[in-house]
């Protein structure tokens, strides 16, 4: 199994899930804490695409592919409903992430804290370190961690167009969470 070496770290969500899930912890303390108000301000954009992402790339990609739906079974067999498990998991990320940003965060302080530049440095430093684990992940265990990577083998070029992919959608939805903030602090 692909969890063999790193457990059930090797998934994305489950890195996603818990910087947003530490994000909304301090975000909460920051109500009584100065110092904590510029830091989680400023890492709003990238948590809050985090969060879209674990929801839109479950659901495009994993959700309705041919190894959810065989692991899905497998477990339906024992009684288990997976399925509606993993909705429970993934689908609240966006929901939080919009309401983290829209209603939580004083417009003001997020203009002040936010820096486009600093997020995109975050996505693309974030996108070679899980990577590059995920490689490693594979030589050791020789399992992808989702099934649908398997289509990519270890043909560059489909991983090329893969992560091209990723990104342009993570960019995309940190840009979003941008123009969030612009209509916020107009």
């Amino acid at each position: 199994l692909a969890q063999s070496g790193l457990g059930r770290w090797i998934y994305l969500t489950r890195h996603c899930l818990s910087m947003q899930a530490w994000h909304l912890v301090f975000s909460f303390f920051s109500t009584w804490s100065p110092a904590l108000v510029r830091l989680t301000h400023g890492a709003s954009l990238w948590v809050c695409a985090l969060g879209w992402f674990v929801t839109i790339q479950y659901m495009s990609l994993v959700h309705y592919s041919q190894g959810m739906k065989e692991e899905c079974a497998m477990w339906a067999s024992r009684g288990v409903q997976f399925r509606e498990a993993s909705l429970v998991v993934h689908l609240p990320a966006l929901p939080l992430a919009l309401l983290d940003l829209v209603i939580s965060k004083d417009a003001a302080e997020l203009q002040a804290a936010a820096s486009l530049s600093r997020t995109v440095l975050w996505v693309v430093v974030y996108v070679v370190l899980y990577l590059s684990v995920i490689i490693a992940n594979y030589w050791s265990q020789k399992r992808w961690p989702y099934s649908f990577m398997n289509a990519f083998g270890v043909d560059p070029s489909k991983w090329g167009k893969f992560v091209a992919t990723q990104l342009f959608v993570i960019m995309t939805l940190v840009l979003l969470n941008w123009l969030v903030l612009l209509v916020k602090t107009w």
